[in-house]
């Protein structure tokens, strides 16, 4: 994610010749940094059985524009082990929020960003909350 510019040298039996100008600068992407998890919110009781993932973009988007996050919900036990996940498609890059219709349970979050070279690491896990 960090510009760079490239010189050539040729060397031979007898010697080094003379630097090359400078090349544009490129950026070689690779994948974005990871997002920040903020609260999540448990839902509305009542309702449809719901819980609402928050974050905010990464700092770094490794040299290639964010096209999207990844939502996972994580489904723990009573005892905190994971039961099971479930994950989002890929939503659209403007989102920073995603209700997300699940069992009812416990869960917590992790969102990856996404550009063109693929998934971030995931963020921490967000708080503890009820879908419901």
């Amino acid at each position: 994610g960090i510009a760079v510019r490239f010189q050539v040298q040729a060397r031979n039996g007898i010697g080094a010749g003379a630097l090359s100008a400078r090349s544009n600068a490129v950026t070689p992407a690779m994948v974005p940094g990871r997002p920040v998890i903020r609260l999540a919110s448990s839902g509305v009781a009542g309702g449809t059985i719901t819980a609402v993932a928050r974050w905010t973009p990464p700092t770094v988007n490794g040299g290639s524009a964010i096209t999207g996050y990844v939502v996972t919900a994580i489904r723990l036990r009573a005892n905190g082990t994971v039961a099971s996940l479930t994950g989002s498609t890929v939503r659209p890059a403007s989102l920073r929020s995603l209700r997300i219709t699940l069992r009812a349970g416990k869960y917590r979050f992790v969102v990856q960003a996404v550009n063109r070279v693929g998934l971030s690491a995931a963020s921490i896990r967000s708080n503890l909350v009820t879908a419901r």
